[in-house]
């Protein structure tokens, strides 16, 4: 295990270097007007998918099955950072109920998990109207009655930057109260180092726990695990390996890194200290992961809000891609 474990401390070490120039790029792109040109693609046996393009970086967005992120890659390298299951291409809302085989790459879904897993089949994996408004694309869920949501999903890319931000609204249709928080969860290739940062408190003593995934339960946890490595408020995971893991950490700064091959992904959305974070009814954490042998899952979420009857909330991820070699 030694080799192993020098692997996990140069790669941290890798990563906090990383983060620091990250910054500085991340600064840059916020002062960029948003524009970029939509396609109308066939792809993966979806027909009427859109692809977005600022001639830097390429998204397609495919509105039939969950309004998903499928591709998120550079123009001058042709190739997807998300996880993709070749199981599903093509597949509608009515395949996911029949199978309960959800969608994959970048997906999204309202949380917490216990609350809605019944009911979210529409949002989750339903179809999506698709409105292309001058420099964004926007898609609109069919109102879930099951829910007592709608949900709107805005995309668009800066000029010149490989970034996407992605805002979303949801709007309570209902008669009553609702309370659900965003949830998104997006899938990246394992074999990569995933890095954040891990905030020590009374309730979580390392910044992070390991979840059970047969109970809404927290296992404890050590700073070194066979994939796990924390060290200075910082949290680095090595998705792979024989065993399904998920994780929660504590996390406040909003930002979440992958490094897979020469790439690295970065993740941001808006901590709200004083949000009511809760993913699934005994675990409240503002991030999560879950990895296995195929993937890592990416699972940040918005804090739980409460929508009287007409209410609105709306929450933003912001995503970008960089090639590694480009930035060192």
């Amino acid at each position: 295990k030694g080799s192993f474990y020098t692997g996990i401390k140069r790669g941290w070490l890798f990563m906090r270097y990383i983060l620091f120039i990250l910054l500085f790029f991340l600064c840059l792109s916020c002062s960029h007007r948003p524009v970029q040109e939509v396609d109308t693609v066939f792809y993966r046996g979806w027909e009427n998918c859109l692809k977005l393009s600022n001639r830097v970086v390429s998204v397609i967005v495919n509105p039939t099955y969950g309004g998903q992120v499928l591709y998120f890659g550079l123009e001058s390298r042709g190739d997807n950072i998300l996880w993709s299951d070749s199981v599903i291409n093509g597949w509608t809302v009515e395949n996911y109920i029949r199978t309960r085989r959800s969608p994959d790459a970048g997906r999204f879904d309202i949380g917490n998990e216990r609350k809605t897993e019944n009911i979210h089949d529409s949002i989750w994996a339903g179809p999506y109207q698709t409105f292309v408004e001058e420099d964004k694309l926007r898609l609109v869920s069919h109102p879930s009655q099951a829910m007592g949501i709608q949900v709107e999903r805005i995309y668009f890319l800066e000029e010149n930057q490989p970034v996407l931000h992605i805002k979303q609204r949801m709007s309570n249709i209902s008669n009553g109260e609702v309370e659900y928080c965003f949830w998104t969860r997006t899938l990246l290739p394992a074999g990569g180092i995933y890095y954040c940062e891990a905030i020590p408190n009374s309730q979580y003593p390392l910044g992070f726990s390991e979840i059970s995934l047969s109970a809404d339960t927290l296992i404890p946890s050590h700073h070194l695990q066979e994939r796990i490595h924390v060290e200075n408020r910082y949290f680095t995971a090595f998705p792979g390996g024989d065993e399904q893991k998920k994780y929660g950490i504590n996390t406040t700064n909003g930002m979440y890194f992958y490094q897979f091959n020469d790439y690295l992904y970065i993740k941001q959305n808006k901590y709200v200290p004083q949000g009511k974070y809760d993913n699934n009814l005994r675990v409240c954490f503002p991030n999560m992961i879950y990895f296995n042998d195929e993937f890592l899952e990416m699972e940040p979420n918005s804090p739980m809000v409460k929508l009287k009857p007409g209410e609105a909330y709306e929450y933003e991820e912001i995503w970008t891609l960089r090639e590694l070699n480009s930035i060192t």
